[in-house]
């Protein structure tokens, strides 16, 4: 929840997501891709070519012993994300009641704000302190902004007031137990994911969350919300539970609501109603729920009685929270704090409320995990990673799933080192193509690629301005080919995010993009799209990725809004400071198994 820095790098980075069959785990990585082929495109038979043409939705299906449905356009196919994307500085809140309030969703259609009866709080403290010992509070003389800048707050021995951190994968491995050891850590509310597909989970939040509460540290979760509709933020919270599922907390479920582009398009009446969808599955489901946001957001964009359903954590940096005139429970006073054990720059939070008191154990029919379970020591899985886990009273299981992590050759007009490539840290290498002039170049380096048992595939950069060039290119690429062959797709890329740099229309990118990808499928190779988020969802013909596979790129800090289905992604590893590239499917196996890419089909 930290402010993410705008990374300007025009590099590929993403956080993707695919939804999955409900009933699939979203470990199972081999049941993540379930498709509608009904209107799938059949390749052409070419002369050459005796056998059925192949369809690459087929073999997926096929491979993955999946029975599509028949149904027109219910496919369910989609992406994220992420990265990640990924989120940017998280503003969100929590409402402040003493008791569990479970309620009905109800949906608003009017357009002007409802007004209640309820008093404005005009001090961060409770106005019945759960506990007597004075505690240091801030002082909440309010002030003309709540940009103000990232000081701690001026404190006064008054009431309850728990120090807090809220975490995500920007603050990496935290030290849990030097946290909770430190004294000045009380809780923690861990980011579990973002958006509405389960496998947009936070890459650090089963580790966090398994070695913070074995180290006896009280936890609540997040949810970052990129919802643009009341089905959106329903998908959300069926998103959520899978993530969180297994998992017992002692402070709330928020839902983290300050996706700006919801917050400046849609009516007070359609963002309140998503807020209430959310939270509403959440309580049916016996969470106990809040809304995080920025003061403005939470006083201007959502409906009051609405808010005070629900537990509010305000978001306003400063000394004092002047913006927001609801109750609130938590307030986030700084994105710029240190805290022991976090080794970033950390979020910190003020809590009014004894929330483990209140709530007991969240669900109300979960159960706490002791804290004398060892620190877990599971390695940090990635946005397009997936854990599984199975909590009991007594022991925490982790089963990860590893995916496939690539590496670009950005210039194979040399060769290349390959002695230098990690193949511990990397399963396959993605050769860049800039000009057919370089094929035999390119060749060399596939050859000494799998003389080291590196697999390799194509990502072709897309220069043509006509569909006849791009077919010619595409035939040239194929006699070099001919001769090798390839574990990963060929993939005809567009690297740039802006469609105005390509010097022709998005209608003439889509016919260059078929004209090159159906040249090489017709001779059985695995093909796909390569582009970023924005070209996929907004300019390229939706018809192309019904016919061919897709690699997604997000540029930083910019919610995923293509919501196709994805074999290969990008995104920016905040470990290592650079971006890591991810197969989603098997390519290796399916390649193989159908004989495409230069593999003699199996028989079967």
């Amino acid at each position: 929840m930290s402010l993410v820095r705008r990374i300007t790098s025009a590099v590929l980075s993403v956080s993707l997501g695919l939804l999955s069959i409900s009933s699939v785990p979203c470990s199972a990585v081999e049941k993540d891709y379930t498709y509608d082929n009904t209107f799938s495109e059949k390749s052409k038979d070419p002369a050459s070519v005796t056998e059925k043409p192949f369809n690459v939705f087929d073999i997926y299906n096929a491979y993955y012993g999946i029975v599509p449905t028949t149904t027109a356009a219910t496919t369910t196919a989609t992406t994220t994300v992420t990265t990640t994307t990924v989120s940017t500085k998280k503003t969100t809140t929590t409402s402040t009641t003493a008791t569990k309030k479970t309620t009905s969703a109800t949906v608003l259609t009017t357009s002007t704000e409802l007004t209640t009866s309820e008093k404005p709080v005009t001090t961060a403290i409770p106005t019945t302190p759960i506990t007597s010992a004075p505690i240091t509070a801030p002082v909440t003389t309010p002030t003309s902004s709540s940009s103000a800048v990232s000081t701690a707050p001026v404190t006064t021995a008054t009431a309850l007031c728990l120090n807090g951190i809220d975490v995500a994968k920007y603050q990496l491995d935290v030290d849990w137990q030097t946290a909770k050891a430190s004294g000045e850590v009380d809780y923690a509310i861990i980011q579990a994911g973002f958006g509405k597909f389960s496998n947009q989970v936070d890459p650090y939040f089963h580790k966090n969350m398994q070695n913070a509460q074995a180290a006896g540290m009280d936890v609540g979760i997040y949810w970052f919300s990129y919802a643009k509709s009341v089905e959106d933020a329903k998908l959300e919270a069926q998103a959520c539970l899978e993530v969180i599922k297994g998992y017992s907390f002692t402070y709330p479920i928020y839902y983290d609501f300050e996706y700006e582009w919801a917050l400046k398009n849609l009516s007070v009446a359609e963002l309140s109603a998503m807020v209430d969808a959310f939270c509403t599955i959440m309580e049916e489901n016996g969470y106990y729920v809040g809304v995080y946001g920025s003061g403005s957001y939470l006083e201007n964009s959502i409906y009051k009685h609405v808010l005070s359903k629900y537990d509010v954590w305000v978001a306003e940096y400063g000394s004092s929270v002047s913006w927001y005139k609801g109750q609130y429970g938590m307030w986030q006073y700084t994105g710029s704090g240190t805290a022991p054990g976090v080794p970033t720059e950390v979020d910190k939070d003020y809590c009014y409320k004894d929330y483990p008191s209140i709530i007991g154990v969240n669900p109300k029919d979960g159960r706490l995990p002791v804290t004398s379970t060892p620190v877990v020591t599971q390695p940090v899985v990635t946005d397009t990673q997936t854990t599984q886990q199975t909590t009991t009273a007594s022991t925490t299981s982790t089963i990860a799933t590893t995916i496939p992590r690539g590496y670009i050759i950005e210039d194979t007009s040399v060769t290349y080192d390959w002695d230098k490539f990690d193949k511990d840290k990397y399963q396959y290498a993605m050769l860049e193509v800039d000009s057919v002039q370089e094929l035999d170049a390119v060749k060399a380096n596939i050859d000494a690629a799998h003389a080291e048992g590196i697999d390799c595939g194509i990502i072709y950069l897309a220069v043509e301005t006509s569909s006849g060039t791009a077919s010619q290119n595409a035939e040239k690429l194929y006699n070099m080919l001919s001769t090798v062959k390839l574990e990963y797709p060929v993939y005809y890329w567009f690297n740039k995010s802006d469609i105005s740099d390509y010097g022709v229309g998005a209608a003439q990118l889509s016919e260059n993009a078929d004209a090159f990808c159906s040249y090489l499928e017709e001779r059985r190779y695995f093909v796909g799209i390569a582009a970023y988020d924005t070209l996929l969802a907004e300019q390229l013909d939706v018809g192309l990725f019904k016919k061919y596979s897709v690699w997604l790129f997000n540029e930083q800090e910019t919610p995923v809004i293509y919501w196709g289905h994805c074999g290969m992604v990008s995104e920016w590893d905040y470990a290592v400071g650079g971006y890591s590239h991810y197969s989603k499917d098997k390519f290796p196996s399916i390649i193989a198994k159908n004989g495409l890419n230069g593999y003699p089909k199996t028989i079967e």
